[in-house]
């Protein structure tokens, strides 16, 4: 697949975003500081024009609250931080994977379509690029291990080096 090869995102019906609730309407404290939180991740890394930084951007905020969630159990760590990377892409309202950065962080959303899109763009440069872009972030290759716990269909190269 060339680097131009472009990988339609279906629809959806239904976005986890549309469960956060306005400013001012969480539940508690807590959950307004995570939406909050929510909120800043997203707008950084919209702020990002290319792929490159953004994903970057965003392992360095999922980096941070893994820090936080050392106490939870792996899988719901890992459904939280797809949870995380889902609500931040719904956002850019993208419509296709264009890139392998784009791509690395899609297939390990919540939405299974959108996973299957990734991996799909994916596929062909496991054992070429993305094995390089892999090996470089560590903070990739533990989300991934985490989200595979909660979403079985990652595949164990995007959770190690594979070459």
């Amino acid at each position: 697949m060339a680097d131009d090869a472009r990988i339609e995102l279906p629809p959806l019906g239904r976005l986890l975003r549309s469960d956060i609730p306005a400013p001012g309407r969480a539940a508690n404290k807590d959950q307004e500081q995570m939406f909050a939180a929510l909120e800043a991740i997203s707008s950084a890394v919209m702020t990002e024009p290319h792929w490159r930084e953004r994903a970057d951007g965003l392992l360095a905020c999922i980096e941070t609250v893994l820090v936080g969630w050392t106490d939870m159990p792996r899988d719901e760590t890992g459904f939280g931080m797809s949870g995380i990377l889902t609500i931040v892409i719904e956002k850019l309202e993208e419509a296709e994977v264009v890139c392998l950065q784009q791509a690395a962080i899609y297939a390990l959303c919540m939405h299974a379509p959108w996973r299957a899109a990734g991996r799909e763009w994916l596929l062909p440069h496991r054992k070429t690029e993305l094995a390089d872009w892999v090996k470089d972030r560590p903070t990739y290759r533990r989300l991934a291990r985490l989200v595979g716990m909660a979403h079985r269909d990652v595949p164990s190269w995007l959770k190690e080096v594979a070459r």
